[in-house]
């Protein structure tokens, strides 16, 4: 203000006074129509949407529209008000006559099984003689009360009845609420976002919902929980049902009123003698007027915002006792509103800043050279980790093994069968069945329901223990250093620091540095989907940020060693591997209901809506024609349960278990019994290629060779198959040899060790029908070049008949560039055909040198040279053979892949 002109400040100040002495006089002009002005918004409100339905039905008529939702209001809340007081007037004589007559009663016993409750029986007893010593007087102040209490009753119904001045005040103001609301939204956002700011959208849009939510939440519940109520006091035989059910809906508009009704009466009617009345208009209130209030009631509230209960029960109270009746919705709508505004505000204030984590980066393992990662993970390459080290960090860091979800209890696993909506829904047709004395429906009822759960117990039972089988069967082994010895163990007992000795064909048990390489590859195929082997070296890589895939000299939990050998010093285990990290990521999405679940649940909703809304019209056409409540309550009840299809759950898990079966057939474990169903609603398969589309089996499919192309049958690592043209068995010596000798896969019993493409070289050759057995031994090999990314190539050579031979495979422009007897513009012609059609394509090449030319220590390199083209093989990961048919069918359903 020091900084702003006299002028200035005076005009402020002015206009200060003035707005406020408007203010003033307005709030004493409408002082006397602010209830009505208050009850009218919280109608309009409420029911806006229904009214902007009702105006785009009219054609954007806003007066039309307006005017014909005031008379549907006026009509609805005059049949309601002077309905509801003619009935409530001999509804309460009634009942203060049935009191008044209970309490003249001579004596009133205490029930048998209350007095021999220990303390509280004689406690009970005392009491009870004091009264019927006093029951003159009790009776004389009784009387007294209900008077004062009728007259009130009488005066707040007159009030209703006859005060058409603040009713007309109320329709007035609802229609002018309605027709010219948006204007009135629009400037309340205009002056609103001066006090708000930005936000100011975010916050009214949470205040709005938080009203309607509110509103709707207070309102619903009351009369719900006072129809349910009513219902239970008629079947219970209780006096003026209807009065009690108006107390009960007017008192559930505080949370847990409606149990001040129900409970007392409930117990009036055992102290009475009538034990199974009051039993069960005890549970009746428990079960369902309660579940009204305590599950339906925040439902409908929480959703605008998770609004606490002790707001919604201050509010309701501090509001009663401020502002009177329409303070129980002022009240709560106030607290919500405040409430919702402050979490709107906090999501959008900026996130403060947070304080540096403590916990230090993962440790960069493919930076560090193998020395310094065995000495920061305190092991030793040769001797490895003392028995004592290894046992404290197992307490550590914990078992080497991916977390899995405990097995559900047999009790749980039970239980889950019993979640559905429709099936809720029997069990509450069973107890009504058993209420109204149709004990043989109700037993029927619930035996098809635990039949229902007996199956579905059972084939979930069946699905999760063959699971385990199969987890147990897949226990894996490892090599480690341990105390200077290199013994077998179990993969689950690897700790950080342990050395691991890795083979060709061995299973990689934890994520690991590489220390030693010798021709290692591995297939990550598991891990990034690439279905070749990867290469590995000990050597330290510079860059920090390298992805992992392309961390050459680390190995991964999971992975497969395809060609050679190596040490490793294993850096993470259990959780804490990538592949640990990775199931970490998919065991925190949540199992969604099928859609069978969804449609069931929404049946058995509706079904209870339907259920409830036959009992309420033959009710209200009971009372029309005044048939005897109890007795319409018991037909009521009946064509309800009448409406539930008992068998419906039965058929469904039926056909489930029959699809299951179906599955099961097919080599597939189905663990939930709902979700057979899914792969019926299925329309998009997202599929990976690697082993799922293809057999992640290598094979070769087609050989150049001597300048004719073959093609190869037979699929994966199986001899079955033939090269054709056939040819005599001498026709194929000069490529057989290339193919097994360069080669460092082998048989181990029936299974094929080594890495993919050498694999699928020695089928090959096992293919031509020439005998390998003997290879090896007549051609020794000497030494060997291993592949290289950067060379491309592999050589190995052999001592044979007095001569050196050398054979070599890689990449065909680099052999066919080194040949001195090809025919390059074949070969490469050929080379290109092959990768064309989507072939892998390796060249092979010969060489032959005197055996005075060979010197261990001679540069290797210098002898590839003048080499002798032998042939080409183009490769594939071939397709399943059921691959194309799953496909079609697929699109042939209308599921895209």
């Amino acid at each position: 203000m020091n900084g702003l002109p006299r002028t200035q400040t005076a005009r402020y100040l002015i206009s200060g006074i003035l707005l406020t002495a408007l203010s003033i006089l307005s709030f004493m002009v409408l002082r006397g129509f602010l209830l009505s002005v208050v009850w009218a918004v919280v109608i309009a409100y409420v029911l806006w949407p229904p009214y902007q339905w009702l105006r785009q039905q009219l054609g954007d008529k806003a007066s039309l529209s307006a005017a014909l939702m005031t008379g549907l209001i006026a009509m609805a809340v005059l049949l309601i008000v002077f309905g509801l007081a003619s009935l409530l007037q001999d509804e309460t004589q009634v009942a203060y006559q049935a009191v008044l007559t209970s309490l003249s009663q001579e004596s009133i016993p205490l029930p048998d099984f209350i007095s021999r409750i220990p303390g509280l029986g004689p406690y009970l007893q005392s009491g009870l003689e004091d009264f019927n010593h006093n029951r003159a007087e009790v009776v004389r102040q009784f009387a007294g009360w209900s008077k004062q209490w009728l007259g009130g009753i009488a005066a707040v119904l007159g009030n209703f009845g006859h005060n058409v001045m603040k009713l007309g005040v109320v329709f007035v103001t609802v229609f002018f609420c309605f027709r010219d609301g948006n204007n009135i939204i629009a400037q309340i956002q205009q002056g609103v976002v001066r006090f708000l700011g930005e936000h100011q959208q975010a916050y009214l849009l949470a205040a709005g919902s938080t009203v309607r939510a509110v509103v709707y939440g207070l309102v619903l519940a009351a009369l719900g929980q006072g129809l349910l109520a009513g219902m239970g006091y008629a079947v219970a035989g209780v006096q003026a049902p209807v009065l009690f059910g108006a107390m009960t809906a007017l008192l559930a508009l505080v949370p847990m009123g409606a149990t001040l009704v129900w409970l007392p009466l409930g117990l009036s009617l055992l102290w009475m003698g009538q034990f199974w009345q009051g039993v069960g208009l005890l549970l009746w209130g428990f079960f369902a007027v309660s579940t009204v209030d305590n599950v339906i009631r925040p439902l409908v509230i929480s959703g605008a915002g998770q609004i606490p209960f002790l707001v919604v029960l201050f509010g309701v109270l501090g509001g009663l006792s401020a502002f009177g009746a329409v303070g129980l919705f002022l009240g709560p709508v106030i607290l919500a509103v405040l409430l919702s505004v402050w979490q709107a505000w906090l999501q959008q204030q900026p996130q403060a800043e947070t304080a540096p984590d403590a916990t230090p980066p993962p440790t960069l393992w493919h930076t560090l050279s193998a020395a310094v990662v065995v000495q920061v993970l305190g092991s030793d390459t040769v001797r490895g980790l003392a028995a004592a080290t290894a046992a404290e960090r197992a307490q550590h860091y914990g078992a080497n093994r991916l977390n899995e979800k405990p097995p559900r209890p047999l009790w749980l696993l039970f239980a889950a069968q019993f979640q559905s909506g429709l099936i809720a829904v029997l069990v509450g047709a069973a107890v009504l069945a058993a209420t109204v004395g149709d004990i043989q429906d109700g037993v029927v009822i619930l035996a098809v329901v635990v039949i229902n759960a007996a199956l579905g117990f059972y084939q979930e039972y069946q699905a999760e223990k063959s699971l385990s089988s199969l987890t147990n069967m897949l226990a894996l082994q490892a090599q480690v250093r341990r105390d200077g010895r290199t013994v077998v163990l179990p993969a689950d007992q690897l700790v950080p620091g342990d050395i691991v000795v890795l083979e060709a064909g061995g299973k990689i048990p934890a994520d690991g540095r590489i220390l030693e390489a010798y021709g290692l590859e591995v297939d990550e195929s598991s891990l990034t989907g690439e279905s070749l082997p990867v290469a590995k070296h000990a050597q330290p890589l510079d860059h920090a940020a390298q992805a992992l895939a392309e961390r050459s000299n680390m190995l991964y939990m999971n992975n497969a060693v395809t060609h050679g050998r190596g040490l490793m010093i294993v850096t993470a285990t259990g959780m804490a591997t990538e592949i640990g990290k990775l199931a970490d990521l998919l065991a925190q999405t949540e199992d969604s209901a099928t859609p069978l679940q969804i449609q069931l649940d929404s049946l058995g909703k509706h079904l209870v809506l339907i259920a409830l809304a036959v009992i309420a019209l033959i009710f209200a056409f009971a009372l029309w024609r005044g048939e005897p409540l109890i007795q319409t309550a018991l037909t009521a009840i009946a064509l309800a349960v009448a409406a539930i299809p008992e068998g419906l759950p039965a058929v469904v898990t039926v056909t489930l278990a029959l699809g299951m079966h179906r599955m099961a057939r097919q080599q597939a474990i189905v663990k939930r019994l709902a979700a057979v169903e899914t792969l019926g609603c299925t329309t998009v398969i997202c599929t990976d290629k690697t082993g799922t589309l293809t057999v992640n089996q290598m094979t070769a499919r087609e050989l150049f060779y001597q300048g004719q192309a073959y093609t190869v049958s037979g699929e994966g690592y199986s001899v079955a198959g033939n090269i054709l043209p056939s040819a005599p068995n001498a026709h194929w010596a000069a490529v057989v040899a290339p193919l097994v000798l360069c080669n460092d896969s082998y048989w181990q019993g029936q299974q094929l060790i080594g890495e993919p493409m050498e694999k699928a070289l020695r089928v090959l050759a096992a293919k031509s029908g020439a005998e390998l057995g003997t290879l090896s031994q007549l051609w020794p090999r000497l030494a060997e070049i291993p592949f290289d990314a950067g060379h491309k190539f592999m050589a190995t050579f052999h001592r044979h008949d007095g001569q050196i031979i050398v054979f070599v495979k890689g990449a065909p422009e680099v052999l066919l560039a080194r040949c001195a007897n090809a025919n390059e513009a074949d070969g490469l012609a050929a080379n290109t055909r092959m990768a064309g059609s989507g072939l892998r394509v390796l060249g092979f090449a010969s060489r032959v040198l005197p055996a005075d030319a060979w010197r261990p220590e001679a540069d290797l390199f210098s002898l590839i040279q003048d080499l002798t083209f032998v042939a080409l093989v183009g490769l594939m990961d071939p397709p399943r053979a059921e691959a194309k048919a799953a496909i079609k069918l697929c699109q042939q359903a209308g599921i895209a892949v």
